[in-house]
């Protein structure tokens, strides 16, 4: 018995693996986007709505939230979900907001937001090393450390992404140690 197996035959193999996967991708999702569709079961009346419906929709605070219908999508362009909508959080902030400098020198080592502002980034440099702590009133009254970021020679430019934003109902506090400036980022409400 001859185990050996040729070259031709592994590479006939082998374009052929690549075909069946490139085939079952394209193939699978539109056929479980059809599936999934049949599948569907309303219970109660439906009336069914055609052509663009738009609605205004409002933050909790009363302001308009900017947002658009998700279209076709990804590289079979499939269909947006019905009813979902695309909002947009402006995470990397709309603006200064505060700073701050230890040892004070010029500006003082703390920088308090207000309730309802957002923080959404900090940046921070030192020469040597600096903590900048975050505390909020809300919690623990202000004594309760929420955050930390750091700052030293080894890394003395940093930028600190805080997603969509620090946001509190009370105050929030940044408190520099060490030897450190920072600025930070974000929306006031």
């Amino acid at each position: 018995m001859n185990l050996e197996v040729a070259r031709s035959d592994k590479l006939k193999a082998l374009i052929g693996a690549i075909a069946l996967t490139i085939a079952i991708a394209v193939l699978v999702p539109p056929a479980v986007e059809a599936a999934a569709q049949k599948v569907k079961t309303v219970k109660g009346s439906v009336t069914k709505v055609q052509g663009a419906v738009t609605a205004k929709m409002r933050s909790t605070s009363g302001k308009v939230i900017n947002s658009k219908r998700i279209t076709s999508q990804g590289l079979f362009d499939a269909a947006g979900s019905a009813g979902a909508l695309d909002v947009r959080t402006f995470a990397g902030g709309n603006g200064f907001i505060g700073a701050g400098n230890c040892p004070a020198g010029g500006l003082t080592n703390t920088a308090v937001v207000p309730g309802g502002s957002i923080v959404t980034g900090i940046i921070a440099t030192s020469a040597a090393s600096g903590v900048i702590t975050v505390t909020s009133d809300a919690i623990g009254g202000g004594a309760l450390p929420l955050l930390q970021f750091q700052v030293n020679a080894d890394s003395p430019n940093v930028g600190f992404s805080l997603g969509n934003g620090i946001r509190a109902t009370d105050t929030i506090t940044f408190t520099c140690t060490g030897t450190a400036r920072f600025v930070l980022i974000g929306q006031d409400d």
